[in-house]
Protein backbone atom coordinates (compact mmCIF):
# COMPACT_ATOMS: atom_id res chain seq x y z
CA UNK A 1 0.00 0.00 0.00
CA UNK A 2 2.99 1.98 0.16
CA UNK A 3 4.57 1.85 -3.42
CA UNK A 4 3.68 1.94 -7.19
CA UNK A 5 5.84 -0.41 -8.79
CA UNK A 6 7.74 0.24 -12.31
CA UNK A 7 10.15 -2.60 -12.86
CA UNK A 8 12.56 -3.03 -10.74
CA UNK A 9 11.95 0.69 -9.53
CA UNK A 10 9.41 1.24 -6.43
CA UNK A 11 7.78 4.85 -6.23
CA UNK A 12 6.72 6.05 -2.73
CA UNK A 13 3.46 7.34 -2.47
CA UNK A 14 4.08 9.48 0.74
CA UNK A 15 7.03 10.67 0.41
CA UNK A 16 7.30 13.34 -2.89
CA UNK A 17 9.97 11.97 -5.47
CA UNK A 18 11.26 9.07 -3.65
CA UNK A 19 11.99 6.23 -5.63
CA UNK A 20 14.22 3.43 -4.82
CA UNK A 21 15.97 0.37 -7.06
CA UNK A 22 14.46 -2.93 -5.47
CA UNK A 23 12.38 -4.33 -2.28
CA UNK A 24 15.14 -4.01 0.08
CA UNK A 25 15.26 -0.08 -0.64
CA UNK A 26 11.98 0.04 -0.55
CA UNK A 27 11.23 -1.59 2.39
CA UNK A 28 14.16 0.14 4.76
CA UNK A 29 12.88 3.47 3.21
CA UNK A 30 9.47 2.11 4.56
CA UNK A 31 10.83 1.49 7.79
CA UNK A 32 12.09 5.12 8.11
CA UNK A 33 11.14 7.83 10.50
CA UNK A 34 10.66 10.54 7.08
CA UNK A 35 8.18 8.09 5.56
CA UNK A 36 6.42 7.03 8.72
CA UNK A 37 5.52 10.66 9.59
CA UNK A 38 4.62 11.78 6.04
CA UNK A 39 2.08 8.41 6.36
CA UNK A 40 0.57 9.35 9.32
CA UNK A 41 0.14 12.92 8.22
CA UNK A 42 -1.45 12.34 5.53
CA UNK A 43 -3.52 9.31 6.57
CA UNK A 44 -4.84 11.49 9.64
CA UNK A 45 -5.49 14.31 6.76
CA UNK A 46 -7.49 11.77 4.41
CA UNK A 47 -9.85 10.50 7.67
CA UNK A 48 -10.58 14.26 8.76
CA UNK A 49 -10.46 15.53 5.37
CA UNK A 50 -13.79 13.10 4.62
CA UNK A 51 -15.71 12.76 8.21
CA UNK A 52 -18.00 15.82 7.78
CA UNK A 53 -19.60 13.57 5.15
CA UNK A 54 -19.61 10.46 6.43
CA UNK A 55 -22.49 10.46 9.55
CA UNK A 56 -21.24 7.59 11.43
CA UNK A 57 -17.58 8.25 10.68
CA UNK A 58 -14.69 6.45 13.24
CA UNK A 59 -12.79 9.17 15.18
CA UNK A 60 -9.66 10.04 14.37
CA UNK A 61 -7.02 9.06 16.61
CA UNK A 62 -7.28 11.20 19.32
CA UNK A 63 -4.66 14.09 18.99
CA UNK A 64 -3.93 17.26 21.26
CA UNK A 65 -5.99 19.98 18.60
CA UNK A 66 -5.18 23.62 19.55
CA UNK A 67 -7.40 25.67 21.50
CA UNK A 68 -6.98 28.59 18.75
CA UNK A 69 -10.01 27.51 15.64
CA UNK A 70 -7.54 28.91 13.21
CA UNK A 71 -4.62 26.54 14.17
CA UNK A 72 -6.99 23.44 14.81
CA UNK A 73 -6.92 21.97 11.44
CA UNK A 74 -3.39 22.36 10.66
CA UNK A 75 -1.61 21.97 14.10
CA UNK A 76 -0.88 19.21 16.90
CA UNK A 77 -0.30 20.79 20.12
CA UNK A 78 2.20 19.38 22.56
CA UNK A 79 3.33 21.98 25.10
CA UNK A 80 4.10 25.06 23.80
CA UNK A 81 4.75 23.35 20.82
CA UNK A 82 2.76 23.62 17.53
CA UNK A 83 3.46 20.56 14.98
CA UNK A 84 2.13 21.19 11.07
CA UNK A 85 0.52 18.36 9.83
CA UNK A 86 1.41 19.06 6.54
CA UNK A 87 4.73 20.19 6.61
CA UNK A 88 7.30 17.09 7.43
CA UNK A 89 9.62 17.90 10.20
CA UNK A 90 8.09 21.52 11.04
CA UNK A 91 7.44 22.21 14.46
CA UNK A 92 7.30 25.56 16.14
CA UNK A 93 7.27 27.31 19.84
CA UNK A 94 4.16 29.28 20.02
CA UNK A 95 1.19 30.26 18.29
CA UNK A 96 2.52 33.38 17.12
CA UNK A 97 5.37 31.48 15.35
CA UNK A 98 2.72 28.82 14.07
CA UNK A 99 0.12 31.35 12.87
CA UNK A 100 3.03 32.76 10.21
CA UNK A 101 4.32 29.37 9.22
CA UNK A 102 0.70 28.64 8.00
CA UNK A 103 0.47 31.61 6.40
CA UNK A 104 3.46 30.65 4.44
CA UNK A 105 3.38 29.67 0.49
CA UNK A 106 5.20 26.18 1.43
CA UNK A 107 2.24 25.10 4.10
CA UNK A 108 -0.29 26.74 1.41
CA UNK A 109 1.39 24.38 -1.45
CA UNK A 110 1.68 21.25 0.58
CA UNK A 111 -1.85 22.04 1.97
CA UNK A 112 -3.66 21.95 -0.92
CA UNK A 113 -1.22 18.96 -2.59
CA UNK A 114 -2.57 16.54 0.46
CA UNK A 115 -5.74 18.02 0.23
CA UNK A 116 -5.86 17.03 -3.34
CA UNK A 117 -4.34 13.36 -2.82
CA UNK A 118 -6.88 12.78 0.36
CA UNK A 119 -9.91 13.50 -2.26
CA UNK A 120 -8.17 11.08 -4.86
CA UNK A 121 -7.45 8.53 -2.05
CA UNK A 122 -10.88 8.44 -0.56
CA UNK A 123 -12.96 8.60 -3.69
CA UNK A 124 -12.13 5.07 -5.15
CA UNK A 125 -14.40 3.67 -1.98
CA UNK A 126 -17.33 6.30 -2.52
CA UNK A 127 -19.42 5.26 -5.68
CA UNK A 128 -21.20 8.66 -6.12
CA UNK A 129 -17.65 10.86 -4.59
CA UNK A 130 -18.03 14.90 -5.22
CA UNK A 131 -15.88 16.27 -7.99
CA UNK A 132 -12.86 17.77 -6.40
CA UNK A 133 -13.20 21.81 -6.63
CA UNK A 134 -13.15 22.89 -9.72
CA UNK A 135 -9.08 24.13 -10.59
CA UNK A 136 -8.20 27.46 -12.46
CA UNK A 137 -7.51 26.37 -16.00
CA UNK A 138 -4.78 28.25 -17.84
CA UNK A 139 -6.21 29.71 -21.08
CA UNK A 140 -3.54 28.24 -22.72
CA UNK A 141 -4.24 24.76 -24.52
CA UNK A 142 -0.23 23.45 -24.18
CA UNK A 143 -0.44 24.19 -20.58
CA UNK A 144 -3.92 23.09 -19.50
CA UNK A 145 -2.61 19.12 -18.57
CA UNK A 146 0.11 20.41 -16.71
CA UNK A 147 -0.42 23.53 -14.77
CA UNK A 148 -3.45 25.10 -12.35
CA UNK A 149 -2.86 29.18 -12.58
CA UNK A 150 -4.17 31.58 -9.84
CA UNK A 151 -3.17 35.26 -10.50
CA UNK A 152 -0.06 34.95 -12.59
CA UNK A 153 1.44 31.93 -11.28
CA UNK A 154 1.19 28.92 -12.84
CA UNK A 155 1.81 25.79 -10.41
CA UNK A 156 2.89 22.70 -11.59
CA UNK A 157 0.02 19.65 -11.32
CA UNK A 158 3.55 17.34 -11.10
CA UNK A 159 6.68 18.52 -9.63
CA UNK A 160 6.22 19.41 -6.28
CA UNK A 161 6.24 23.02 -5.19
CA UNK A 162 7.25 24.33 -8.33
CA UNK A 163 5.23 27.55 -9.46
CA UNK A 164 5.68 30.03 -12.07
CA UNK A 165 5.69 33.35 -12.82
CA UNK A 166 4.04 33.96 -16.57
CA UNK A 167 3.49 31.85 -19.01
CA UNK A 168 6.54 31.68 -20.37
CA UNK A 169 8.45 30.45 -17.74
CA UNK A 170 5.70 28.13 -17.53
CA UNK A 171 6.28 26.31 -20.81
CA UNK A 172 9.66 26.62 -20.68
CA UNK A 173 9.46 24.74 -17.32
CA UNK A 174 6.85 22.38 -18.69
CA UNK A 175 9.48 21.33 -21.83
CA UNK A 176 12.06 19.85 -18.86
CA UNK A 177 13.96 16.71 -18.30
CA UNK A 178 12.45 16.70 -14.85
CA UNK A 179 8.81 17.73 -15.61
CA UNK A 180 8.81 14.93 -18.48
CA UNK A 181 10.32 12.55 -15.97
CA UNK A 182 7.64 13.46 -13.08
CA UNK A 183 5.05 13.26 -15.72
CA UNK A 184 6.03 10.04 -16.90
CA UNK A 185 5.55 8.22 -13.09
CA UNK A 186 2.77 6.10 -12.36
CA UNK A 187 0.47 7.49 -9.56
CA UNK A 188 1.32 11.14 -10.20
CA UNK A 189 -1.66 13.83 -10.23
CA UNK A 190 -3.08 15.11 -13.06
CA UNK A 191 -6.40 17.75 -13.22
CA UNK A 192 -6.27 16.23 -9.36
CA UNK A 193 -7.07 12.87 -9.74
CA UNK A 194 -4.24 10.25 -10.20
CA UNK A 195 -2.93 8.24 -13.00
CA UNK A 196 -2.82 4.47 -11.68
CA UNK A 197 -1.71 2.04 -14.10
CA UNK A 198 0.47 0.00 -12.46
CA UNK A 199 0.40 -2.70 -9.74
CA UNK A 200 0.51 -1.27 -6.24
CA UNK A 201 3.08 -3.56 -4.12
Amino acid sequence: NDFEVEGEMFHCLFCSKKSFQGKARAKQHMQGKKHVDMRRKQKAFAHQDTQSSDDEAKQPPARNVPKEPELQNDFEVEGEMFHCLFCSKKSFQGKARAKQHMQGKKHVDMRRKQKAFAHQDTQSSDDEAKQPPARNVPKEPELQNDFEVEGEMFHCLFCDQKSFKGKARAKQHMKGKGHLDMRKKPNVLLHGSVQNNQTAF
